[in-house]
């Protein structure tokens, strides 16, 4: 799959395309110590339609205590485009053996919440005060979990729980590496 919107399927959304932008190496946490990876890429409306968002998706590869970020700036885009008409709206996703979903946390103070490129970060309550901006929100986030294929598998454990891996090497007194 390369990032493209699958022309078949219950999962195909025939009024959005995915284009997948920019990628970072895998680098280690500066908490944890695991490497974590961003992915970024852009959401249209229809085949060569509008572009309808901006995301950046964060997370830590294989098992880790951390939850992935999805960061989207919701709005107009292009040429002429005004800034100060896009939102900024963040979720995290957690996919555990307990649970697997997003759920949305304050935008303010996160990486896309600069003002040269939103007008204003929305606040969860803000985000689930509009049924209809909450439910395009889920859509979209959920239209990039299963279109970008640079996300993978991204797997989360609530705070707290090691995986186990690293268990053993505690265990032996060893540091468990990357």
């Amino acid at each position: 799959m390369s990032g493209e919107l699958p022309t078949t399927g219950e999962d195909a959304d025939p009024g959005l395309t995915l284009e997948p932008n920019g990628e970072s190496e895998p680098e280690p946490c500066a908490h944890c110590g695991h490497y974590s990876r961003s992915v970024n890429g852009f959401i249209h409306r229809g085949e060569n339609g509008p572009t309808c968002a901006a995301y950046l998706v964060h997370w830590t590869l294989g098992v880790s205590e951390h939850l992935a970020n999805f960061d989207l700036i919701l709005g107009p885009w292009g040429d002429g485009a005004d800034p100060a008409l896009r939102l900024a709206i963040s979720l995290t996703y957690r996919n555990d053996a307990e649970q697997r979903g997003f759920t949305l946390i304050d935008a303010k103070g996160r990486p896309h919440d600069k003002r040269e490129m939103v007008g204003r970060a929305l606040a969860r309550d803000e985000v689930i005060g509009s049924p209809t901006l909450a439910a395009e929100v889920f859509r979209l986030v959920d239209f990039i979990l299963l279109h970008d294929s640079r996300i993978g598998s991204i797997e989360t454990k609530p705070h707290g729980i090691r995986s186990g891996v690293g268990k053993i090497f505690r265990f032996f007194g060893k540091r468990a590496g990357p």
